[in-house]
């Protein structure tokens, strides 16, 4: 992962704080794409763009409206990531639009889909997982 330029979405807690400067320490350049301008991370990473993409109706026009920054930053990523389950989609979309490798945008619907999540695994309703014995219940097992 050396030397690779990462998009991520949203910049997480405050508990995470340090992760930022291990990662740049591994030489792994971060591109931070976050809602709050005076975020933590903010002058740990290699760049950061704020941006705010609360309303995640809008997702497709955040991508286009981020792909065209990213484009007049001259940055060239090599991937591109969400940090949290609210910017799947986001980080999905521009993932695609960037033809990066990472998450796609299907993907990211179903996991953020608890019934479509469910139907892509095979499980029914009446299927309830308590511990890991039940894993034997899965479907192929």
């Amino acid at each position: 992962m050396k030397g690779k330029k990462i998009i991520v979405f949203g910049g997480g807690l405050y508990a995470l704080r340090n992760m930022w400067l291990d990662v740049a320490n591994y030489g792994i350049e971060i591109i931070l794409v976050e809602q709050d301008p005076d975020h933590i991370a903010r002058d740990s990473v290699h760049s950061f763009i704020h941006y705010d993409f609360s309303d995640h109706k809008l997702d497709h026009a955040h991508a286009c409206q981020i792909e065209k920054l990213i484009h007049s930053l001259g940055i060239k990523p090599d991937g591109c990531l969400p940090l949290n389950d609210e910017c799947s989609i986001l980080a999905a979309l521009v993932t695609e639009s960037l033809e990066l490798r990472g998450l796609t945008y299907k993907s990211a619907v179903i996991a953020n889909s608890k019934s479509q999540t469910q139907n892509a695994l095979g499980l029914h309703d009446s299927l309830h997982l308590k511990n890991v014995s039940d894993c034997d219940m899965l479907p192929g097992r």
